[in-house]
């Protein structure tokens, strides 16, 4: 995420690429999603399949994913994850490396310190369902 110039909000998600694990890292680019509010705090799933980002409203934050098919493909054209995104103040999403848990921390709105919050589903592409509400202290997020 960078608010460099010539970005379409605060905050923008920017992708770099290489060929392979030791090529040099090309251009960092604008993320195919770009709008006037704050995108920011991404997650990148283990296959790299999908990727999970804050989104900064100006009502509140919540958490939005864009998929591919394959990590060389482009990126879909994302969404709100409209199954954790109730209207609270939701960031900093965290998926485990199976891909069926997600952690984000969730703040009531006025509130001054998240909770962190654990949903599940049970495989990829499958509608996430609410699984713990957490505490205020960050939970090691294990596969």
């Amino acid at each position: 995420m960078s608010d460099r110039t010539g970005g379409a909000g605060g905050l923008d998600l920017y992708v770099a690429t290489r060929a392979t694990r030791s090529s040099p890292w090309g251009p960092a680019l604008p993320f195919i999603y770009r709008s006037i509010d704050d995108e920011h705090q991404p997650s990148l799933s283990a296959d790299g399949l999908e990727l999970y980002f804050t989104k900064a409203g100006p009502a509140d934050r919540d958490i939005w994913v864009s998929t591919r098919s394959l990590p060389t493909e482009l990126w879909g054209a994302p969404g709100p994850v409209s199954e954790v995104n109730p209207p609270l103040d939701d960031g900093s999403p965290a998926v485990s490396g199976d891909g069926t848990r997600l952690m984000l921390a969730r703040r009531s709105l006025g509130g001054t310190s998240p909770d962190w919050w654990t949903y599940r589903r049970g495989g990829l592409g499958q509608p996430w369902g609410l699984f713990r509400t957490g505490s205020s202290t960050s939970p090691a997020l294990r596969a």
